[in-house]
């Protein structure tokens, strides 16, 4: 039932990202108005300026033959000079207000949209982030707010010139429709002609837009691979460079194929266009020329009919490609929406999280965990109990399912079966941001950001006593003295990418700082998954040694598919097939002759420095 209840929020969420290009332009433009006030009345100044300085334009070289074939110079100097700097006042003011209105649009996709999708990507369930498909929604999300070319501040931008399009539209089909009946009906021909064919390049476009995004998304990935400097080792050693540049051309190909055929339907437009624009012209030229010389119109006014209808053109024209913009711009728009409007798993708010200061009783009950669209559990059935301070150590061969228990521990995921209890209480009834509080992790996959070593271990700027904090962890974990030698203490950035003076830190040091991160948490619950498996069998032993030591005081739980860590542990579980198989101390693992002890068997040696097998004599 909780399945279905969850489909139909995300059927629900799916048909609302279905959003007409009207309401989706009234969101971002009540954004736009909301974050800068301003922009209310300089959108009108500039649509206003923007239709009227093409007008003028046309206006002058009238005023300037009616001038020529009057007799009277001077007056209609006078005229053509007030019309040239009421159009340079215009042509200004149309400059000045594109920009501050670029500007505000900008900075609403920043401050609003781009910060919100970050939020939201962020704050969301772990489980709702991390399948591939998830992924992809995720990054044509992206795409929709990272540049001002798409996505909402595109549509802010469309929004406006489609406004500015159907104004001069209007404004020169008044001129037109005082000539000639015909030469409306023709330039609407060319623009429902135009209409049609840009359609269909758009529906294309849309058709293929998920191919393409593909194709840039491994790009981009690549892109990144080239110039990072742990794979450019690999890449120069095993000389990957040949392939590696085969596959980035064969994708550069695939889009420039995709472009090729994208720009092709763009052409038909604007091929049918230009046929029409003939027959316009040819039709303009009769019709005026015959009220030329039958005395209705003036050549003066010939000219400015004739820049009118030729206006006209450029106006359809632009209603046209502004509504092909408009439609590609929303449909981006609903990428993030997608994302944005994703529905949440519905966990209630929460009771307040108990203080603790040491480490407390975890119980798993009966728990246990299918991944979404999964036909059967990674987890199931999984009962345990760790008492207050007590050393667990989780073991098992990879995909056994150890880290998504600690997934699990850490309210990265909700059980779809059972509960799990901490001094009793069920942990989901708490509010998830407190729980996590009670948290001291280092992660397999544990990074370090290009920030500076204080701010990594502390996940923030820290104060003063923060800073003193920081540098009691760096000397628990051995690394102050290194720290302490750098010209910006820990003030000094990890890697060169925003400092060039930044510093770079063996893999050992990194497994260093991740503990020290750890402990700055400070949470009476600690919990290792596999943070060492980058290390060699002796250097980890050492590390776990020193882990065990800081655990004090702390129910810890270390899990690792090497045994390393087993020994000095109150306890151990083997982990199978989502199952514990086994349970029990080291000793009585040992005495049992079960899985643990075969494991153990294969890996002990490895933890002897200096041993020699006689295979190895």
């Amino acid at each position: 039932m909780a399945g279905n209840g969850q489909a139909k929020k995300e059927g629900k969420a799916a048909r609302s990202t279905k959003a007409s290009v009207f309401r989706n332009v009234w969101r971002v433009t009540g954004a736009l108005f909301r974050t800068y006030p301003a922009a209310i009345w300089v959108t009108p100044l500039y649509v206003i300026c923007r239709v009227l300085v093409p007008f003028l334009g046309a206006l002058i070289p009238a005023a300037a033959i009616a001038g020529i074939m009057g007799g009277e110079p001077v007056r209609f100097l006078l005229i053509i000079g007030g019309i040239l700097l009421l159009s340079m006042a215009a042509g200004s003011c149309v400059d000045i207000t594109r920009g501050f209105l670029q500007n505000c649009r900008s900075f609403t996709r920043f401050r609003v949209f781009l910060s919100n999708y970050v939020k939201k990507v962020l704050t969301a369930d772990y489980v709702d982030v991390e399948p591939v498909k998830r992924q992809k929604e995720i990054m044509l999300g992206a795409k929709a707010v990272i540049g001002g070319s798409w996505g909402p501040e595109k549509l802010m931008t469309e929004s406006v010139e489609f406004i500015v399009q159907l104004c001069g539209l209007f404004t020169y089909a008044a001129a037109v429709l005082t000539l000639d009946y015909r030469i409306l009906l023709m330039l609407l021909l060319t623009f429902l002609l135009d209409f049609v064919l840009r359609g269909n390049a758009v529906r294309y476009y849309e058709k293929h837009r998920i191919e393409i995004s593909e194709v840039h998304r491994k790009q981009e990935y690549l892109r990144k691979e080239s110039i990072d400097l742990a794979a450019g080792k690999d890449i120069r050693v095993y000389r990957v460079d040949g392939w590696f540049h085969r596959v980035f051309e064969k994708l550069h190909a695939d889009a420039v194929d995709f472009q090729k055929r994208a720009e092709f339907r763009f052409y038909l437009p604007a091929f049918g266009n230009q046929f029409c624009v003939a027959g316009q012209e040819l039709l303009a030229y009769f019709v005026l020329i015959g009220l030329v010389l039958s005395g209705r119109i003036t050549v003066a006014e010939f000219t400015l009919q004739l820049g009118m209808v030729r206006g006209f053109t450029q106006w359809i024209s632009g209603v046209a490609m502004s509504c092909g913009a408009l439609k590609k711009a929303n449909n981006e728009t609903r990428d993030y929406s997608f994302v944005m409007e994703r529905p949440e798993r519905g966990h209630p708010a929460g009771q307040p999280v108990p203080v603790l200061t040491e480490g407390p009783e975890i119980e798993f009950r009966d728990v246990s965990f299918r991944y979404p669209g999964a036909e059967a559990d990674t987890i199931s059935h999984v009962s345990f109990v760790m008492k207050p301070k007590e050393k667990v150590a989780l073991v098992g061969a990879n995909g056994a399912g150890k880290t998504t228990l600690v997934k699990l521990l850490c309210g990265l995921y909700q059980p779809t079966g059972g509960s799990i209890l901490v001094n009793g209480e069920d942990i989901s009834g708490w509010e998830p941001e407190g729980y996590q509080r009670l948290l001291s992790v280092v992660f397999q996959d544990a990074f370090l950001l290009s920030f500076t070593i204080e701010m990594n271990i502390a996940g923030t700027v820290p104060d003063a006593a923060g800073r003193e904090k920081v540098g009691e962890v760096l000397r628990e974990v051995g690394l102050w003295e290194k720290v302490e030698r750098l010209p910006d203490g820990t003030g000094t950035y990890v890697g060169q990418i925003l400092d060039e003076n930044g510093v770079g830190f063996s893999g050992g040091e990194r497994q260093r700082l991740y503990l020290a991160r750890a402990l700055y948490r400070n949470g009476p619950v600690l919990v290792l998954d596999e943070p060492t498996a980058a290390l060699d069998p002796i250097a980890e032993s050492s590390l776990y040694e020193e882990y065990h030591h800081m655990a004090e005081k702390k129910t810890a739980l270390f899990i690792s598919h090497r045994l390393a860590s087993t020994k000095f542990c109150d306890r151990i579980f083997l982990l199978e097939n989502g199952r514990i198989a086994e349970e029990g101390t080291h000793g009585a693992l040992m005495e049992r002759n079960g899985k643990y002890r075969e494991l153990f068997e294969i890996q002990s040696h490895y933890y002897k420095e200096g041993e020699v097998t006689e295979d190895e004599a």
